[in-house]
């Protein structure tokens, strides 16, 4: 059933790890990789000014903390289903994570140089885990929702991209 969810939370502290196919680990290393998923806060119902500090991370590694201003739930989303309940979050926030050979970029922003493709050695793994967590020790522990494509204001579940060198002729890969 884990195919067919469209949204998941946790509340104050939890973490979900998702397995990316195992292409990503074999062959040539990307230039680039991108993970894209909506997201929000989570409290119960919903409070648009309840923060929550959600860290990402790629094979145990941290790669950076999103700071959601809140969890949404003012209005349905664009694909969130009219059977949902109307007390609770019905849309998140887009967030882009991106490591190159510079660092860590969130939303479009630099973020840290602490990580690199080169450090986070797909090749050794055989797989790459992506978890995303509130930590124990969050400053804003709220918690988080996950949207699916069915559920949000974005047609998506969580997009994992490489970005391959133009002389490889894979291009680009999304899963």
């Amino acid at each position: 059933e884990r195919h067919e969810t469209q949204i998941l939370w946790s509340a104050v502290r939890g973490k979900f790890t998702y397995a990316v196919p195992g292409v990503f680990a074999r062959g040539q290393m990307p230039e680039r990789i991108s993970v894209s998923m909506e997201l929000c806060s989570e409290c119960l119902g919903y409070n648009h000014d309840y923060k929550s500090d959600i860290t990402f991370s790629l094979n145990g590694h941290e790669l950076c903390t999103y700071t959601s201003p809140g969890d949404f739930g003012n209005r349905y989303g664009t694909f969130t289903p009219s059977w949902w309940y109307p007390e609770t979050t019905k849309y998140g926030s887009l967030v882009n994570i991106e490591v190159d050979a510079s660092g860590i970029w969130l939303n479009g922003q630099f973020y840290s140089g602490r990580h690199t493709l080169e450090s986070l050695v797909f090749e050794k793994t055989g797989r790459i885990l992506f978890q995303i967590e509130v930590k124990k020790d969050a400053k804003h522990a709220g918690g988080f929702n996950l949207f699916g494509e069915k559920f949000g204001d974005y047609p998506q579940g969580i997009v994992f991209r490489a970005f391959y060198p133009e002389t490889d002729n894979r291009g680009t890969e999304e899963y």
